[in-house]
């Protein structure tokens, strides 16, 4: 019994601190996911919640300060937050491996809404993506070599993107910058003008 309270009493690794906080919005898609096998009705999309709502809970997600946030926002729409959740996600699941091969890049985070429109951008300043890897990522699961992410993730959350009015993209890719966009499709875009 004084072997397992030693263990109660040990101090959390980094991975266990982000997982506990990270427990509630798993709580919420596995939730989501159980709604839509009950109301296959549902669009894969899933919530609609406030801009202001989902970058609140996203700032007490990512609170490791590794990753820097920045946020403008002119309007309070909602937005298909299991789908800004997946895509985000998956882009800082990706960063993070790259890091792990290029300790010093850098993370942001931009959230804005202009013209009641929500697009979220997260840069890295690492290595460019390989040029036909860049070509496929969103067609077809790309792998990269030495598990460097960019793979299934990106092509499943491109995919929801499309079916939620939104397009995924990799809107720079050099040296130093590469960023993915989420942003409404042209489309969604043009009824709201009209």
């Amino acid at each position: 019994e004084e072997e397992k309270h030693g263990a109660d009493s040990r101090s959390q690794t980094p991975y266990e601190t982000i997982l506990e906080r990270q427990l509630p919005q798993l709580t919420k898609r596995l939730q989501g996911t159980l709604d839509k096998f009950q109301n296959p009705a549902l669009n894969s999309s899933g919530i609609s919640v406030p801009a202001d709502e989902w970058w609140k809970d996203v700032l007490s997600r990512y609170r490791d300060g590794e990753i820097l946030f920045t946020a403008t926002l002119e309007s309070n729409p909602t937005l298909p937050a299991t789908l800004f959740d997946t895509v985000l996600e998956n882009c800082l699941e990706n960063t993070r491996k790259k890091k792990q091969h290029e300790p010093e890049i850098q993370i942001t985070v931009r959230f804005r809404v202009e013209g009641g429109q929500p697009r979220l951008t997260i840069t890295d300043s690492g290595s460019a993506i390989p040029e036909l890897a860049a070509q496929e990522l969103f067609q077809v699961p790309v792998s990269q070599p030495h598990d460097g992410g960019l793979g299934i993730g990106l092509f499943q959350a491109s995919r929801q993107a499309l079916q939620a009015g939104y397009r995924l993209s990799l809107s720079e890719n050099c040296v130093g910058r590469v960023c993915f966009d989420l942003q409404p499709t042209e489309n969604d875009q043009r009824k709201l003008a009209l």
